[in-house]
């Protein structure tokens, strides 16, 4: 075997050992449908480096004209992958096209009908538009979620193989050669291209498996740090939040306040409903509070019928109101379960935190026992627990 062919047969490797990643990654269920797209591309690139390798045993329509036709869906296949991961539009009608355009001028240059330069337009063209176009649709879909470093370093390969792919398809200007030098002859432009392709593949591949992990791992995150039933933050997010804003007001002394929500007979809702139906109450109380509170505001479930809402940048005035705000929405919205519909009530304890020295723990005493207040009082009401104050204080309605 020449040097270009020992070097086709690493990619052939190569390829074929991330495709039997993606395809684990698929059966892990790790952004199943990309890595479905991807293990298929690295497995017809493989296909179509074997088909280069054995071309002057298989005859021209094998070995010229099927290489071009596979890498060329391999790409299109790729950049499928790459919009179903980023959320994007997938465009089949384009990805058709491209192959169909490519299988067309390869046919009829290895019968004869065009130039056999045309096939090498024609398939280095389809390689070169998905790449282009994948790469920045990598771009375009990702910059938001990882940061636009992230995005365009994993971009960056698909445009330097496009790139590459031009090169090759240029090479009939400088090679003396009418349809270009076959990529298995032993030259040094060839050894340069495969040990390129070699490095890129590699960058690509780890690329778009490191996208992969980081977006499982901020799922995870998420799902740490929120309640899977309603979608809010759960206690553990909660206190994240919390010592945030408590590090805040040491520093700047700015307020914040804090809201403990709690529904009112909410056993007896599971007793005569069900389970669902308490379910349903319980993320259509979250709904309401998220609607009900400003953009900065956290809402968090503390526990099985309790809720918090934590207020950044709040004073005693502004506790008040998001308080009778609160009670009001909840008053209002009627909660369909799977007999009919009910109406719910809350009760509410609410604390300002504007003591620097106040730890977080002494907050949380004097919220549950504004909560203990509103409950005895006879629910459906908000009561003020302030700081030093000898017993917490009902909040008008």
């Amino acid at each position: 075997m020449t040097n270009v062919q020992v070097l086709i047969a690493i990619v052939l490797l190569q390829q074929g050992f991330f495709g039997l990643v993606w395809l684990g990654a698929a059966w892990l269920r790790l952004a199943r449908r990309p890595a479905l797209h991807w293990g298929a591309t690295t497995l017809l690139l493989a296909a179509g480096m074997a088909l280069l390798i054995e071309r002057d045993a298989i005859g021209p329509w094998a070995g010229r004209a099927l290489p071009y036709v596979v890498n060329v869906l391999a790409f299109a296949v790729a950049r499928r992958g790459i919009q179903r991961f980023a959320r994007l539009r997938v465009t089949d009608a384009e990805h058709a096209g491209v192959v169909a355009l490519t299988a067309a001028a390869v046919v009829a240059s290895v019968a004869g009908v065009v130039d056999p330069a045309v096939a090498r337009v024609a398939g280095t063209a389809g390689m070169a538009w998905s790449l282009l176009r994948g790469g920045a649709e990598l771009v375009r879909g990702l910059r938001r979620e990882f940061g636009a470093l992230a995005a365009w370093a994993c971009s960056v390969p698909l445009w330097l193989i496009a790139a590459l792919l031009a090169l090759r398809g240029a090479s009939p200007l400088w090679s003396g050669h009418r349809a270009g030098l076959p990529l298995t002859v032993d030259t040094g432009v060839n050894v340069a291209l495969m040990f390129a392709f070699i490095a890129l593949g590699m960058m690509l591949n780890a690329g778009l498996c490191a996208m992969v992990v980081l977006r499982l791992v901020r799922r995870l995150q998420h799902l740490s740090r929120h309640d899977a039933l309603t979608g809010v933050l759960n206690r553990r997010g909660l206190e994240l939040a919390l010592q945030v804003e408590h590090e805040r007001l040491r520093r700047y002394g700015r307020p914040y306040a804090l809201v403990a929500v709690d529904i009112d007979s909410f056993k007896r809702i599971n007793d005569t409903h069900g389970h669902a139906a308490g379910d349903a109450v319980l993320a259509g109380l979250a709904d309401t509070l998220r609607g009900s509170c400003r953009e900065l505001d956290r809402v968090a479930r503390t526990g099985g019928e309790e809720f918090c809402v934590l207020l950044p940048e709040a004073d005693l005035g502004a506790a008040e109101r998001a308080a009778r705000r609160l009670l009001g929405e909840v008053r209002a919205r009627r909660f369909d379960v799977a007999d009919g519909s009910l109406r719910v009530t809350v009760s509410l304890g609410v604390v300002v935190a504007d003591d620097r020295d106040e730890s977080p723990d002494a907050l949380w005493r004097r919220v549950d026992r504004a909560l203990y207040a509103a409950k005895d009082g006879g629910r459906d009401r908000a009561v003020l627990a302030a700081a030093g104050a000898s017993a917490p204080q009902p909040l008008a309605a």
